[in-house]
C-alpha cells in the first residue's frame, strides 16, 4: 500500500519558488518536485510549469520505460517556449526530481540538487540511496577533495551544473533503472532548503518513530526549524512517500 504526504514553505523569502505536484490514477503515482532558481526571474512559475507538465504526462502517456524521460524533454520543451513568450531566454530554470510508481515497480530521475531519498526500514534500518546533485560542491565530493558531509554549508554550494531551462545539447537529467518496491521502503523528495537543515542520519531516526508520512515531515520540520532558530530561511518543500 502506498501512503504520502507533502509540505510546501515559504521560509523567511518573500516568495515561495518551490513547487510540487502528486498525481494518482489507479496504482499508478507520480510524485514531481522542482526548485525555481533564485537568481533568475520566475524561478517559481518555471519550477511550477514543470511539475504540471510531468503530471500531464503522466496521465497521457502509457508506456513505462519512456516516461520519465518524455517528462523531462516536454518540460524542457515548456520552459523554453515560456522564456521566448517572455522574452526571457535562458533566465527561466529550475531543478526537478520525479518519482514515479507503478504497483510494485518505482523509478526515478532527477536535474540540479533536488533530491530524492530511499529508506529502509527493514531489520536493519538504513539510507539506501540519494540521487547525487548536479552541483560544483558534489564532484568535489567525488573527486575526495571534500567530504560529504561539507556540501551543506559549503560556499559554493548553490553553483549548479545542470538545470531545466538552460539549454541541452544532450539530455541532461539522471535517469535512475526501474527497482522493485520492498514493503518497508520510504521515499523523501525534497529542495535543497529541507536537505540543507537536517541530515541523513536525523531524517532516518526520525522515520523509524513515525506511523504515517505526514507524521515523519512534521517531525523533520520541527528539525528543521530548530536548526534555523532566528536565521535567513529558503524555502523548503518535501514530499514523503511510504511502501507499506
Amino acid at each position: 500500500m502506498i501512503s504520502y504526504g507533502a509540505m510546501s514553505r515559504l521560509g523567511t523569502r518573500a516568495r515561495n519558488e518551490d513547487s510540487f505536484k502528486i498525481w494518482k490514477s489507479g496504482e499508478r503515482y507520480m510524485f514531481a518536485l522542482a526548485d525555481g532558481l533564485g537568481g533568475h526571474k520566475m524561478g517559481d512559475m518555471a519550477s511550477r510549469l514543470v511539475v504540471e507538465t510531468s503530471a500531464y504526462i503522466a496521465e497521457i502517456h502509457n508506456d513505462d520505460e519512456t516516461l520519465l524521460d518524455r517528462c523531462f524533454m516536454e518540460g524542457q520543451k515548456n520552459l523554453e517556449a515560456e522564456q521566448r513568450l517572455n522574452n526571457l531566454i535562458n533566465d527561466m530554470k529550475t531543478t526537478q526530481v520525479l518519482l514515479y510508481i507503478n504497483n510494485n515497480t518505482a523509478r526515478w530521475a532527477h536535474v540540479g540538487d533536488s533530491r530524492l531519498y530511499r529508506f529502509s526500514t527493514g531489520i536493519f534500518p538504513k539510507m539506501a540511496e540519494r540521487t547525487l546533485d548536479h552541483s560544483v560542491v558534489q564532484n568535489m565530493v567525488l573527486a575526495r577533495q571534500i567530504k560529504e558531509k561539507d556540501i551543506r554549508f559549503h560556499e559554493d554550494r548553490n553553483i549548479l551544473l545542470k538545470v531545466m531551462g538552460s539549454e541541452w545539447d544532450t539530455p541532461k537529467y539522471t535517469l535512475h533503472k526501474s527497482i522493485q518496491l520492498n514493503k518497508n521502503d520510504s521515499f523523501l523528495l525534497c529542495t535543497d532548503g529541507f536537505w540543507e537543515m537536517i541530515t541523513e542520519k536525523r531524517m532516518l531516526a526520525l522515520l523509524k518513530k513515525s506511523a504515517t508520512p505526514d507524521d515523519w515531515l512534521r517531525m523533520m520540520e520541527q528539525e528543521i526549524l530548530k536548526n534555523v532558530g532566528s536565521g535567513d530561511c529558503d524555502n523548503y518543500t518535501a514530499i514523503a512517500v511510504f511502501c507499506r
